[in-house]
């Protein structure tokens, strides 16, 4: 067996790098972020900062990922709320030609 990248976790570099990795991306899209939070609540102690370290993800999708995985509800971020207005909503009078 390889050396572990970290002693304390106990995954070698080929595991986290290819299996981990290969294996949540299989799962569908809607319950990735929950699979990423079980695997570091499991395996890394609940750590998102050594996920990102030794896995490459996102921390902050980490972290939201664990809390997605303990309390058994999951976050949906409302993405289309986001970002600028339309340039009607702006101002009205561009539609009346004025």
């Amino acid at each position: 067996m390889k050396e572990a990248i970290d002693p304390s976790i106990r995954i070698t570099e080929e595991l986290s790098g290819l299996t981990i990795t290969r294996l949540v991306k299989q799962i569908p899209y809607e319950h990735r972020r929950q699979a990423m939070g079980d695997v570091v609540h499991t395996l890394l102690e609940g750590k998102s900062r050594k996920a990102e370290d030794v896995l490459g993800w996102n921390r902050h999708t980490v972290e939201l990922g664990i809390n997605e995985f303990c309390t058994g509800i999951r976050c949906i971020s409302d993405v289309s709320a986001q970002g600028k207005k339309k340039v009607e909503e702006d101002n009205p009078l561009l539609l009346t030609g004025c």
